[in-house]
């Protein structure tokens, strides 16, 4: 595959089906160490975010997380 001029890619049409990948369709995309992550975004959107994704991390929490380790570093007087 190559990425095209606007950075898009084109998932071919077998993967898209494998993976439940709709037209219109919402995902999130990840990178971790230098991988990337499609994980599409259910119609469900208080679901998603509140981590009622079966077996799935909730974007929710992991922002909760980063806030309380900010606000301990800040109160070791941290930036």
């Amino acid at each position: 595959m190559k990425i095209g001029d606007k950075g898009q890619v084109v998932i071919p049409a077998e993967i898209r089906r494998r993976a439940g990948l709709e037209p219109g369709q919402r995902v999130e995309i990840e990178e971790h160490n230098g991988v990337l992550t499609i994980t599409p975004i259910p119609r469900d959107l208080i679901g998603y975010m509140t981590g009622l994704r079966r077996g799935r991390r909730s974007p929710l929490q992991d922002l909760l997380k980063e806030h309380a380790e900010e606000v301990r570093r800040d109160e070791k007087g941290g930036l």
